[in-house]
């Protein structure tokens, strides 16, 4: 049994008491083994304030209650907003729904259970502060949480307005201080199976983004060179036929087993050492790469072939850098300038 409340609290509604001249709300959300379980506190307002008011106050919150993050992510999952996106957008989507919506909160037990009234900009920081300690997992945790949320005020009842838009940008990390030297390349390369050997050959040469080589198909690679169809308003081209460019394309076939699927870079055609089997020459999925390339990455700096780790994208920067005509396909000098990271020399006027 319950201790009895104050007098001065008797007369109030359940889970309302006065604290510094306010009135407080604290839900009560059951018990968890012998334990009861609230939920944190809300400031309802003045105590000057009507007790109608106070009634109406406690009579909003507990019809929004049933509006919480978690239903608000389910309702965005299903949305059609969210199947016009491309795949790689819909599959990261996904992956982070459950890992956001089962984070351990105190007095709600998981995130997903808070109302969305209740979250707000310091709530959402606190919780990305101890989400992860990976910046690439909260920055897409923060994408999930403010893309569902921005749809939801556009296609949903009672949706409050979005505290993501009040939270703090992350910062971006300045990458164009950085170039792939040769040596660096080659010990990273010597490391890698064929199927990533022939796409570092393929982003560098053709200064490609790994989206366009996920998505390139066979009847891109032409009779004269590879057809090259940029993303992001770059200018599409095709990149010549070279001897070591002929040479990657025929690692990553011979490591197929000789078999030619319609994505160039499907997955391999090679029993996988763990996990699920994911079946020959099917898209690659985003995650999916970005885990075989960490593994990759961190595994040359852990037997100190390289100092610091780098991105793939750098090895589109790095082709661009070492392009005669430093060649990336943007339209502007001001976008290709990202991907110059070394001082070009020339020659004089005269």
């Amino acid at each position: 049994m319950g201790r009895p409340r104050n007098k001065e609290n008797a007369q109030l509604p359940d889970g309302v008491y006065r604290s510094k001249g306010r009135f407080i709300y604290k839900p009560y959300h059951g018990r968890v083994g012998k334990k009861n379980v609230f939920g944190a506190e809300i400031v309802l307002g003045p105590e000057t304030m009507a007790m109608s008011k106070l009634y109406m106050a406690i009579e909003n919150l507990e019809k929004s209650s049933d509006q919480t993050l978690g239903w608000l992510l389910d309702e965005y999952l299903e949305s059609r907003k969210l199947r016009s996106q491309s795949k790689d957008w819909q599959y990261n989507k996904r992956l982070y729904t459950p890992k956001v919506k089962n984070f351990p909160v105190e007095g709600y037990g998981t995130f997903g259970k808070v109302p969305l009234a209740l979250i707000t900009p310091p709530s959402l920081n606190r919780f990305y502060e101890k989400f992860s300690d990976k910046p690439g997992a909260v920055a897409n945790a923060r994408k999930l949480i403010s893309s569902a949320w921005s749809w939801g005020r556009s296609h949903l009842e009672g949706v409050p307005p979005n505290p993501s838009l009040d939270c703090e940008a992350l910062p971006r990390p300045n990458r164009q201080d950085v170039y792939v030297s040769d040596e660096d390349y080659a010990c990273v390369y010597y490391l890698a199976n064929p199927f990533w050997k022939a796409m570092m050959e393929f982003a560098y040469i053709c200064r490609a983004r790994r989206s366009e080589l996920i998505n390139m198909k066979r009847d891109q690679l032409l009779e004269k060179g590879i057809q090259l169809k940029r993303v992001k308003g770059s200018l599409d081209e095709i990149t010549l036929w070279t001897p070591r460019l002929r040479k990657a394309l025929q690692t990553l076939d011979d490591y197929n087993n000789g078999e030619k699927f319609e994505y160039v870079f499907g997955a391999p055609n090679v029993p996988a050492k763990k996990g699920i089997q994911m079946s020959p020459g099917q898209k690659m999925h985003k995650n999916t790469l970005d885990s075989q390339w960490q593994k990759l990455i961190n595994r040359a700096v852990d037997e100190g072939l390289i100092n610091e780790k780098w991105h793939f994208h750098d090895l589109k920067a790095k082709g661009v850098s070492d392009h005669e005509g430093l060649v990336s396909g943007h339209k502007t000098l001001e976008a290709k300038k990202i991907y110059i990271r070394k001082t070009q020399e020339v020659q004089g006027t005269r």
